[in-house]
């Protein structure tokens, strides 16, 4: 253990004897452990560095991965749909611009395989040239690049975790829809809102989720997003 010397003014050192005279500590260096460890406690964890690198905290939290899933939630709302003949991906125009035409929302890996990304959309278009560098024949091999390409970006200490969620909308054998979160971590679904409000719009689309063609989902998944004036469209279906 580091041994540490302080120096401190005389009236100090006497009200420093008087507590161990007062047997509450042993001897005073245990004063000095004692207060140090209250101020650690009482700045939080950002003094210990547990937000700066990935690391856990005392508590068990990743707190870069935390940072990175509220980046990703910050994002413009996006909506993935299965349907019985496709996936429908519909995004908000994050700045409501006619202008924009897409700012990288979409990704289209090949013809039947479709990013949409909410975040950091640099984030997902690096994901997106990841994958096209990617042979890959089907589901499977996408998601293990997908989480092989977040992993590395939690463990590797000279990058960053990725600030972006995103939907992977497929067409194989059947249209399938899933989910990849900032830690790597995927699931399938049928429907899935990523964004802003993402949490309590999943909350409805549970409720409201039902088999339909990809015609009808495009007017379902506007319903969802409260009918914005700008939004992006884009289908996955066998080609």
């Amino acid at each position: 253990m580091a041994e540490i010397r302080v120096s401190v003014p005389d009236e100090v050192d006497r009200y420093l004897e008087s507590v161990v005279r007062g047997g509450m500590f042993g001897n005073k260096a245990e004063i000095l452990r004692s207060a140090v460890m209250q101020f650690m406690n009482a700045v939080g964890p950002i003094s210990r560095g547990f937000d700066t690198e990935n690391i856990f905290s005392p508590e068990g939290r990743l707190y870069q991965i935390e940072y990175a899933r509220e980046a990703s939630n910050n994002g413009s709302t996006a909506v993935g749909v299965v349907c019985e003949d496709g996936v429908m991906l519909v995004a908000v125009n994050p700045a409501n611009d006619r202008l924009l035409v897409n700012v990288e929302k979409f990704q289209r890996i090949s013809q039947n395989v479709v990013l949409c990304s909410s975040g950091l959309v640099i984030d997902g278009a690096m994901l997106a040239d990841e994958l096209r560098r990617c042979k890959f024949k089907d589901i499977d091999e996408i998601l293990t690049i997908v989480r092989r390409f977040f992993w590395q970006h939690v463990i590797n200490k000279n990058l960053r975790p990725l600030g972006v969620q995103v939907l992977v909308g497929c067409h194989f054998d059947r249209p399938r829809l899933f989910v990849v979160d900032v830690s790597g971590a995927v699931l399938e679904v049928k429907g899935w809102t990523i964004g802003k409000k993402g949490a309590e719009m999943n909350e409805e689309l549970s409720k409201k989720y039902k088999a339909m063609k990809i015609r009808d989902a495009e007017k379902f998944a506007l319903g969802l997003l409260g009918r914005p004036d700008n939004y992006y469209i884009e289908k996955v279906v066998r080609k």
